[in-house]
């Protein structure tokens, strides 16, 4: 491979990194900017992708004039409008600073944190074991721009095949307390112990409605929310024992099954706002509606949320979740990956429906397929990319609207590269 320009502003020997230099390929580039002072750069081609290696102090790259091989291929950092944006050493430092260095990782493939299995690699991916990390991270990427997202289970995410160029934030960690899940009595619990917890609401009205309130991080998946007050023998949240997402991305999406929604018996929320404020929001701030809530429309971050739980026998609730969950294995395509529902439900009718009337049952592009056994769902039935899946959306959007007049809407997430 040939060296892409030669102008440089500072050169340095591969022999001055160690052996880690040996065997890659110098890459030479233009200087822009002349404040920038850039050391060598090396490119090593591993399965048909350009890595791009700078050993010691990362810079930003801009290069109008580089190679169109080097334009094309060298996604892993997100090439972008004549720019390689290669992250600052001292940012990473920081992150780790705040997260802990068993906690990030650079370079992680999106398709290992997807329900759907797509993704290319996250330039960042940081995860947080606690909402006070949450914070900070938050506050410390605001401050400086740089590119971010909050993730959980990412089961309703569709991320690009590019990646990501900036930080993903995962809060699905278990066993932290990022996911923790704590139970208070209405009856033994004060005023002012509720006061002190921050949860703004009348004690003396949640006991008339409630006999147990539930605190619960925003990383703790639905299921393991359920089976902790199903040990308890309290219940209400049973239709959310087989969504396979997290408790952020669920009030987020005011996530809901069989009948029931989250904001049915949430009492509130304690969000980040994105002036990094820590604030508590009842449900009528929360706004929620069908797959919709304040957090989306204004850009909040759900740290933990509060419900309203109630004794029920332990069998009435075994039983539940073993019908609801026969349900899910008999209707839904739960042996392919996938985002769960395509689209959302239409006013006045069924978005599976419409595609199935549509003739879209088992329509493919590439890997990706709208499944036979529930037209709902968009499954990966091999090695599916974002570029096919959106393809597909687009296509059965256009379809069902030539067959019956009506809009889908994507209820999964895209998610761009930056």
């Amino acid at each position: 491979m040939r060296n892409c320009c030669v102008r440089v502003a500072q050169l340095d020997r591969a022999s001055d990194y160690g052996s880690e230099g040996r065997g890659f390929e110098s890459f030479h580039a233009r200087i822009i900017r002349p404040e920038i002072i850039l050391r060598l750069i090396y490119i090593k081609r591993s399965q048909g992708r350009l890595n791009i290696w700078l050993p010691k102090h990362p810079v930003s790259l801009v290069d109008n004039d580089m190679d169109e091989e080097v334009q094309k291929e060298s996604q892993i950092f997100g090439y972008q409008k004549g720019c390689i944006k290669i992250m600052d050493r001292k940012i990473i430092d920081q992150i780790t600073d705040i997260v802990g260095a068993d906690y990030i990782k650079e370079g992680e493939p999106l398709c290992n944190h997807s329900t759907i299995k797509i993704g290319g690699m996250a330039k960042i991916f940081a995860e947080v074991t606690d909402e006070d990390k949450l914070l900070k991270l938050l506050t410390y990427l605001r401050q400086n721009n740089i590119a971010h997202m909050v993730i959980g289970n990412a089961s309703n995410l569709l991320f690009d095949d590019e990646g990501y160029d900036g930080v993903i934030i995962c809060t699905d960690v278990k066993d932290e307390k990022i996911s923790e899940v704590l139970f208070f009595d209405t009856k033994s619990t004060s005023q002012e112990e509720l006061d002190s917890l921050r949860i703004n609401a009348d004690i003396n009205i949640l006991r008339q409605e409630y006999d147990q309130i539930m605190i619960v991080g925003c990383g703790a998946r639905l299921s393991s929310m359920v089976n902790a007050a199903k040990q308890r023998a309290l219940g209400n949240l049973e239709f959310a024992s087989g969504i396979p997402g997290t408790v952020g991305g669920a009030v987020a999406m005011n996530a809901g099954a069989y009948g029931n929604e989250i904001k049915d018996f949430i009492i509130g929320a304690f969000v980040i706002d994105k002036a990094n404020n820590y604030l508590y929001k009842n449900t009528d701030e929360l706004n929620l509606s069908y797959r919709n809530s304040a957090v989306q429309k204004e850009g909040l971050v759900c740290a933990k949320a509060v419900f309203g739980l109630n004794l029920k026998p332990e069998e009435e609730i075994n039983n539940k979740i073993k019908e609801l969950n026969q349900k899910r294995r008999d209707k839904q395509p739960l042996d392919y990956p996938s985002c769960g529902s395509a689209f959302k439900r239409p006013e006045g009718a069924f978005a599976a429906q419409l595609i199935d009337e549509a003739g879209l049952k088992g329509f493919k592009v590439g890997d990706m397929q709208i499944s036979e056994k529930h037209a709902g769902f968009m499954i990966n039935i091999g090695n599916g990319n974002s570029k096919d899946a959106k393809e597909l959306l687009k296509q059965v959007q256009e379809k069902v609207y030539e067959n019956c007049g009506i809009n889908l809407e994507p209820e999964i997430k895209i998610i761009d590269t930056h």
